[in-house]
């Protein structure tokens, strides 16, 4: 910045006193000029008005996003942030210099405070709380008191549909802001919205309505209060505090007449209140704002500007530098200081800033704004992308730009996808603006304000679209005479008023449209409910009669009548006897409300009938008894799934003569389960689940698995009676079905468990698996797999595969078989290896042989696999990681153990051998 050559003066007073325009005539009697504004839409609007009075020629526009520099430029309109640091004009002004106590923006202020001056003359324009600041910081300046040209006064509180005409109703966010203009258009007809977020080409096209009188209303954020002139006679206040970028704090009386302060513009007086939720102001707020008399700015937001580019390690700590004096204090953390912190922890990063024109670039980067609001991670992440590439290339490669704007360019989209990607257009027009960066630097500052523009236009057209409805007059007008409403509804379910729509039918509840609501929705909706009244009764006596096919339960518990939600399940005593809970709305008719729910529990009643026949017929079955029927009510309470270990001791107890009759009503005694296989189809599966859950009280059910397979994933936070109840058993990384796992079973008790085993064609293809997942379920189940690898057999010599006789039986009981995947290899016993092409050896294959572990929690008790015969003297199985010989194992449990408990003849059969032995 130049130093000091010309007389200083401070412009300070309240809003409307004219400083702004005091500073520009200032200015334009210079030959040269600066002009420093606090935002990008001021300075729009100032450099539009320079451009009437001199001409484009020699007026320049200087923001993060806009660079308009013509040659002969006489005059430089920028932002505050924006100014240029090296020219020396013969005029320099910043306007709303109050902002250098601002924590966030503040140092930038003081900074030009301090340090930025003009040849002839230096104006700096605020609040006259700066006074004292500036005095005690600037030598020789001389201050220059302005009054107000119009009178403000304080109206109190008023409600939204009271306020008059020509109100800003501000807000302090931005959900506000938009509840508010919807609430204004639905009882006024409209507003138009202005927030600092917005493109001047958005903000313009949305303060032209409200100039024009389109819209009598004005719906913005505290944008308004800095140095923007427009034609409002009150301001009211939604709210009276704030997030201010780390908490929720109330604004300080300053802070409310510099809004205030917009009311009443040049010589009409203005008045401002509160409205909505905020609470009526303070007697003392209401007369410091009524007199203007406010309490003096004490401490200036500091950072020090003589920056050490040395290192990455000095650069920051110059950046950290306390304050020195009573009236500074250091700024906190800003977004480029939090930025180069993140990057410098990056070795990358640190490797490419070795000295002083690396980090002068990092620094550069690191003061790209985070326009888009994300966390500081995300934002030093785009920052580092764009360093690498300068580092390596000088220049960001137009492909990688391009790329980065191709999916922002685009005008679908609602007003947040539309704002959001207008913030991030503005990353790319700032990166666009700076000397050096792009390779074609007018193409592309052309090409990012054309998309820029894309976007501010069809956001406008977004937010008139929304915010100002001409629907809502007619109703309002309609509305104070509720007997000529009309409500119609089509065949669409689309039900207007008076010819605008205000919502529809989903099932037997009327939908509002959620442009409605307040006051007008309440008549809205009795006024469509009672025209509905004939659709729902004829609704009804369709659904009555539909057949069950038109309906469906989800897997939460809904009840859908096709695309419709027409109820849901709700427990009832009995968990296979669910009631339902019908959603008809309140205002319907008691006789539509019944017939629903009549035809909704034919409908669950009708598919429990259905799918759970098995369990209903043991239920009902009267010939059982004692530990039979005790066993039987078991399983129906179960819903046709036991893990055998929870009822070991009554299997125990069950005789063949039990066990028969029970086989006969479809339950199967497995080794793991004891199961009813019809049960474990899709469609009962999906109605277990959603019973089961509902019966526990569940908030939220399981989702049935897809049907057809054999595994799924075992997740380890779902709990194993969901997998139970899903007709699956976790073992490993995967859950296989029971009815599989009990074919598995039976394979496994051919073969030799204690001096190991390969697995079969036949293992892998009833599992569905290759050979590593196998060995994982194996694992799951209790066996050790011990991995090998050996010269793959040739064709010729290949074993066969197991004898018929030795192959489990396809029962009717189990799913067709699943093909074994490609990966698994034809034989099933090992897999070969990649070969080496400069390899001419033998084929290698791997293989895995699987020893029982003894792992007895994963099976049920005295189910181990026994192998057949005495075991040879002194022969021990391998020891844990011992190398197994890879062959055949032929090998059965003792004759002892071979009888089958669950045979009529078991007891004949060992009756002979004791006569024998």
């Amino acid at each position: 910045m130049p130093q000091m050559q010309g007389r200083v003066t401070a412009a300070l007073g309240p809003t409307n006193t004219g400083k702004t325009h005091y500073a520009v005539e200032r200015m334009l009697a210079y030959r040269t000029g600066v002009i420093g504004l606090p935002l990008r839409l001021l300075a729009r609007e100032i450099y539009n008005k320079i451009v009437d009075l001199r001409g484009p020629s020699v007026v320049a526009l200087l923001t993060g996003e806009e660079r308009i520099i013509p040659n002969r430029t006489q005059y430089w309109v920028c932002t505050t942030e924006a100014m240029p640091g090296d020219m020396a004009a013969d005029f320099l002004a910043v306007d709303e210099i109050q902002l250098a106590a601002d924590p966030e923006r503040g140092h930038v202020f003081t900074d030009r405070l301090l340090r930025a001056r003009g040849l002839m003359e230096t104006v700096f324009m605020g609040s006259d709380t700066m006074r004292d600041s500036i005095s005690a910081l600037v030598p020789k300046v001389s201050f220059q008191r302005r009054e107000r040209l119009s009178t403000l006064s304080y109206a109190g509180a008023k409600k939204i549909s009271r306020l008059p005409h020509r109100s800003a109703i501000v807000g302090f966010s931005v959900e506000n802001v938009y509840a508010i203009a919807e609430l204004v258009r639905r009882q006024k007809g409209g507003a138009a919205v202005v927030m600092g977020a917005l493109s001047p080409r958005t903000r313009n096209a949305q303060v032209s309505m409200y100039e024009s009188g389109e819209v009598d209303y004005l719906v913005a954020t505290d944008a308004i209060g800095m140095g923007l002139n427009l034609d409002i006679g009150h301001v009211a206040f939604s709210g009276l505090s704030k997030f201010d970028g780390r908490k929720v704090r109330d604004l300080a009386p300053n802070e409310l007449a510099q809004i205030a302060g917009r009311a009443g513009r040049f010589q009409t007086d203005g008045s401002f209140g509160v409205t909505g939720d905020a609470p009526p102001l303070a007697e003392g707020v209401v007369k410091a704002i009524t007199t203007h008399s406010f309490a003096p700015v004490q401490r200036l937001q500091w950072r020090n500007h003589r920056l050490d580019f040395s290192s990455v390690d000095r650069l920051i700590e110059s950046l950290e530098m306390p304050a020195d004096g009573d009236r500074l204090v250091r700024a906190r953390d800003a977004d480029d200081l939090i930025a180069l912190r993140v990057l410098a922890g990056q070795s990358e990063i640190r490797a490419r800033a070795k000295d002083e024109p690396s980090v002068r670039l990092l620094w550069d980067v690191c003061s790209i704004p985070d326009f888009r609001g994300i966390s500081h991670e995300e934002h030093a992440e785009l920052l580092g992308a764009i360093h690498g590439h300068l580092h390596e290339s000088g220049e960001i490669p137009e492909d990688w730009l391009s790329g980065q704007i191709q999916h922002i360019d685009r005008t679908d989209g609602n007003i947040d996808m539309l704002s959001r990607r207008l913030a991030y257009i503005r990353t790319w027009t700032y990166v666009a603006q700076r000397n050096g960066w792009c390779p074609n630097e007018s193409h592309w500052r052309d090409f990012t304000r054309a998309v820029e523009d894309r976007l501010s236009d069809a956001l406008h057209a977004a937010l008139t679209r929304r915010f100002v409805d001409r629907r809502t007059s007619i109703l309002m007008r309609g509305l104070k005479q509720k007997e000529n409403l009309v409500a119609e509804v089509n065949d669409k379910g689309e039900v207007t008023i008076e010819g605008q729509f205000v919502g529809h039918i989903d099932g037997f509840r009327f939908r509002q449209d959620v442009a409605v609501s307040g006051d007008e929705a309440k008549t809205v909706r009795a006024a469509a409910i009672a025209a509905l009244g004939p659709e729902f009764r004829l609704r009804a006596d369709r659904f009555y009669n539909s057949p069950d096919t038109e309906m469906d339960f989800t897997d939460q518990g809904g009840l859908m009548w096709g695309e419709h939600p027409v109820g849901k399940l709700v427990a009832g005593d009995d968990p296979l006897k669910p009631q339902v809970a019908s959603f008809v709305d309140d205002e319907a008719d008691v006789e539509v409300a019944q017939k629903v729910q009549r035809r909704l529990q034919h409908f669950i009643d009708r598919k429990v009938a259905l799918h759970f026949l098995p369990l209903l017929n043991i239920r009902n079955d009267e010939s059982l008894s004692g530990i039979t029927k005790g066993f039987g009510f078991r399983m129906v309470e179960a819903m046709g799934i036991i893990d055998r270990r929870e009822v070991a001791s009554e299997v125990k107890e069950l005789d063949q003569e039990a066990r028969g009759v029970l086989r006969k009503h479809g339950i199967r005694f497995g080794q793991f389960t004891i199961f009813m296989p019809d049960l474990l189809k899709p469609a009962p599966t999906r109605l277990r689940l959603v019973l089961w859950s509902l019966a526990r009280g569940d908030e939220e059910f399981p989702q049935s698995p897809p049907p057809g397979l054999v595994t799924i994933p075992a997740v380890q936070k779902i709990p194993a009676a969901v997998y139970l109840k899903s007709g699956y058993r976790p073992a490993g990384e995967r859950a296989i079905r029971i009815d599989m796992l009990e074919r598995l079973a039976d394979m496994l008790r051919t073969e030799d468990s204690r001096g190991g085993f390969e697995a079969t064609p036949d293992m892998l293809s009833i599992t569905g698996t290759t050979l590593a997942q196998f060995a994982n379920l194996m694992e799951g189940l209790g066996y050790r797999a011990q991995r090998g690898e050996r010269e793959k057999v040739r064709e010729a010599q290949e074993r066969s595969s197991p004898s018929e006789e030795n192959a489990a039986p396809d029962t009717p009981e189990t799913a067709p078989e699943v093909p074994v995947p490609e990966e698994s290899g034809d034989q099933g016993i090992g897999t070969p290896r990649e070969p080496d092409p400069a390899d001419d050896g033998p084929e290698i294959e791997e293989f895995y042989t699987f020893v029982w572990g003894g792992n007895r929690s994963s099976q049920r008790k005295g189910t181990r696999p026994q192998r057949k015969g005495k075991k040879a003297p002194g022969k021990k199985g391998p020891k844990d990681g011992a190398k197994v010989k890879a062959g055949r194992f032929e090998a059965r449990p003792p004759n002892k153990d071979r009888i089958d408990p669950d045979n009529p003849f078991a007891q004949a059969l060992q009756g002979l051998k004791n006569r024998k032995a």
